[in-house]
């Protein structure tokens, strides 16, 4: 088992390589020479296969990453994106203009059982009643049939009333062509007004799908919530507005066009009138993969934790399933005190530990979002290192919490721990913060004010959808 669980490690950093991703930019710029000559649909069908896998392979490489920024990839993403149009261009010929409805079509390529897209689609479909969600399935995904059927299930546990609002691309059909035409005929039978892509960048037939579906109805509007931290924004130009979780979008999308900052929202959750016993107790969501994404000798995060339970603070660290004993021997490699730690491998939201825990304690050099708002979101002062690693949740609301490196947080959490006056005011300004900038009510109007004010800006006479 060990032979096969390597031989798979060694493929897929094969298959996402350097190597194999110059191969997919040549065979993309041949496909795209041959589809501009012959302009045929299979042909240009056949582009935008190789040109998906080029995608995935920039993407899950890092090539295409915001933090690495490279001037070469940046120039081909724009290259790609100017292709994907022009595709879309030949295509849209066959598309069909039909009045559009009222309804905001929420787009995904699939539905996790965690993770903070989700939440984010969970909390839109409760507040907005008629919206629908469209999933894709993406293409590359070889047992699709079954992967849908695992889809359907995920979907009716995690959303209200999911029958009729919840739209599934069923059809096994794996290619470009045939994808497009699918999610094309879904568009055209619900006739969105408003369409928010949540996708990812290598959906390319649901991207493809939308450009045909907007080029033919030219009133919708589309807006695309970026993806995910590291990756470059894609399409930004194509569509009416670029939306960014954080303040970070600086950063990472300042070359994206018409771009909007909505915050990253939870429901509030603070018990009122709880009190919290001792011990002093800090939560984590911290995955291996961010434990040890520190260079060589470099895992600050844990080395913290070591020290903080040396000083009598006690663990609850968040994790997936199966990483509890690799989790604890990290730990237990820096010198943790593990009989302060316990692990918990089936918490997917902090909620569970309301009343119980007093701080959250963000990871680094890999720092989370969703989960730093999740501690507002219960009344906890939350620490965050904001400077050391490359994705940490920089927000400005958040400077009152964010700390120039381990020490000071260090000191930070134990002032926490020993002065009770000093817990309660950092607790009351926790969630002071979180009801201001992070509250799901702020993140719905701030969506609604965003449709509204773009609707009016693109079409004077188009009527404020009633959201």
């Amino acid at each position: 088992m060990s032979f096969v669980l390597h031989l798979k490690e060694y493929l897929k950093r094969f298959i996402y390589s350097r190597l194999i991703y110059k191969a997919c930019g040549v065979l993309a710029w041949i496909s795209y020479g041959c589809a501009k000559c012959i302009d045929r649909k299979h042909v240009w069908c056949m582009y935008l296969f190789v040109a998906k896998l080029q995608i995935t392979i920039g993407f899950r490489s890092g090539w295409f990453a915001y933090l690495s920024c490279h001037p070469s990839a940046v120039r081909t993403m724009e290259v790609i994106e100017h292709q994907v149009i022009n595709a879309s261009d030949h295509l849209v010929k066959d598309a069909v203009r039909q009045p559009t409805g009222e309804t905001v079509l929420f787009l995904t390529s699939f539905v996790g059982l965690t993770g903070g897209h989700t939440r984010l689609l969970q909390t839109y479909l409760s507040q907005i009643p008629q919206a629908k969600l469209l999933v894709s399935g993406d293409a590359f995904f070889a047992g699709r049939r079954h992967f849908l059927a695992e889809q359907e299930g995920i979907c009716a546990s995690l959303f209200d009333n999911a029958a009729g609002r919840i739209i599934f691309n069923k059809a096994s059909r794996l290619t470009q062509c045939g994808q497009i035409e699918l999610l094309y005929k879904h568009l055209s039978k619900i006739r969105p007004k408003v369409m928010v892509l949540f996708n990812e960048p290598s959906d390319l037939a649901l991207l493809m799908a939308t450009l045909i579906y907007i080029g033919s109805n030219k009133a919708v509007k589309v807006f695309y919530y970026h993806h995910a931290d590291d990756f470059m924004p894609f399409l930004g130009r194509a569509f009416h507005g670029h939306i960014d979780l954080d303040s970070n979008q600086e950063t990472k999308c300042k070359d994206a066009a018409c771009r909007s900052l909505i915050r990253i929202s939870v429901r509030n959750r603070k018990i009122d009138g709880a009190t919290i016993s001792n011990p002093f107790t800090v939560f984590s969501f911290a995955p291996m993969t961010k434990l040890k994404s520190g260079m060589p000798g470099e895992h600050g995060y844990a080395e913290l934790v070591s020290a903080l339970t040396r000083k009598g603070v006690r663990f609850i660290i968040a994790t997936r399933k199966g990483e509890a004993v690799a989790i604890k021997d990290f730990l237990a490699q820096r010198g943790t005190d593990l009989a302060r730690v316990d692990v918990d491998e089936k918490c997917f939201d902090i909620s569970k530990y309301a009343g119980l825990v007093h701080a959250y304690l963000d990871t680094f050099p890999v720092g989370g979002g969703m989960s730093v708002v999740d501690g507002l979101s219960i009344g906890i002062p939350v620490m965050i290192n904001a400077q050391h690693g490359y994705q940490v949740f920089r927000d400005d609301a958040l400077k009152e919490f964010m700390f120039e490196g381990a020490a000071e947080i260090m000191a930070f959490a134990m002032r926490l721990k020993l002065d009770a006056d000093f817990y309660r005011q950092k607790s009351q300004c926790a969630h002071q913060i979180f009801l201001k900038f992070y509250d799901e009510s702020v993140m719905v109007d701030a969506l609604k004010a965003l449709i509204e004010r773009k609707n009016n800006r693109h079409d004077p006479a188009a009527t404020t959808l009633s959201l």
